[in-house]
């Protein structure tokens, strides 16, 4: 783990693709310009879904990131429907799975991907060791972990910081452990959806008291509980 300012960590096991992307989303959405993210994980652990929501997150389309493996970086820059371009922070996306060091880095340019104009996301960060952005106050890494079909394992590791910033309130939520009062799982979104992770558990407790399954403790159907 990186030293010096304080940082915070969770642990978070996921579901599926969507939920993995809620959590990149989560994050994106407290990350500024100059940032870093470095992600590490065998193939097929979900880094290119959390970097989709990353992107949406920083309200850019998510579906413009692809594995950039073969290209090496791309940087994003389209706003995602209903976002001003002024509103959404470019990304670079960097894949280091064919990369061998700092001056692998150098032939990319690397001068101008991390110019801090973008968020720049690195995708096999530990291949590039010393080379990888460095800066604790900046720096954010999530290692990523398969566990069973879908399901993944994250760690989050960021700057205590950053729960501060502006618009980070699912982010803090999310280190916070929160959990969703049905399912159980993360609360990295919000979007007033109160105490739960999404409309369908949120949907599904209100249809738990409408039914009559739930019914408050020390009350039974038809009585006044003020009477003597």
């Amino acid at each position: 783990m990186m030293s010096g300012p304080a940082r915070r960590r969770v642990q978070i096991e996921t579901d599926g693709p969507e939920f993995t992307q809620d959590l990149g989303r989560a994050l994106g959405r407290a990350l500024r310009a100059g940032d870093s993210v470095l992600l590490d994980g065998p193939l097929g652990a979900g880094k290119t879904c959390l970097t989709r929501g990353l992107a949406e997150g920083l309200g850019l389309e998510p579906r413009q990131v692809s594995s950039p493996t073969f290209v090496i970086v791309n940087r994003y820059e389209q706003p995602g429907p209903g976002v001003a371009r002024i509103d959404a922070t470019p990304m670079s996306h960097v894949d280091a799975y064919r990369l061998g060091g700092a001056e692998d880095l150098e032939t990319l340019g690397w001068d101008r991907v991390a110019d801090g104009s973008s968020v720049v996301v690195i995708e096999w960060a530990s291949r590039l060791a010393a080379a990888a952005p460095q800066d604790p106050t900046a720096t954010a890494r999530v290692t990523l972990e398969p566990t069973a079909d879908d399901r993944r394992r994250l760690v989050i590791d960021v700057p205590a910081h950053w729960l501060d910033r502006r618009n980070a309130e699912a982010l803090a939520r999310l280190m916070d452990g929160e959990r969703c009062r049905l399912c159980g799982r993360a609360l990295p979104a919000g979007g007033g959806l109160g105490p739960f992770c999404g409309e369908r558990c949120r949907d599904a407790d209100l249809g738990g008291w409408l039914t009559g399954r739930y019914v408050v403790p020390g009350q039974s159907g038809g009585s006044d509980p003020d009477a003597p």
